[in-house]
């Protein structure tokens, strides 16, 4: 699904902010042309699945959009994110951090 833009906020320098359906923020500069993205959440569905990294500050969240997600618990940011084929409701990650297990939720 593409982002929707929810809410558009601009100034009289040239810098917009897009706050989308999907949960991100994102900045536009008029004369530069670049984006960048400020925040990314999940979707619109509710977020059942989440696991702590067995040894870092991070924290992966699956959801039943299927957006799979990592997130940096120390600076409260998303490092990596992917949409999967199907939405779930568990995550969980083994101990020595090589396996990672999603419950789709069509089984």
């Amino acid at each position: 699904m593409k982002p929707e833009a929810i809410s558009v906020c601009d100034n009289k320098i040239g810098l917009i902010l897009v706050g989308t359906r999907g949960g991100e923020i994102i900045e536009f500069h008029e004369q530069q042309g670049n984006a960048k993205v400020h925040m990314r959440s999940h979707y619109n569905q509710q977020l059942w699945g989440l696991a702590p990294h067995p040894t870092r500050a991070e924290v992966f969240t699956f959801d039943r959009e299927g957006m799979l997600a990592v997130w940096d618990l120390t600076t409260r940011k998303q490092i990596k994110q992917t949409k999967m084929l199907s939405g779930g409701d568990a995550i969980a990650i083994s101990s020595d951090a090589k396996y990672l297990v999603l419950g789709y939720l069509n089984g």
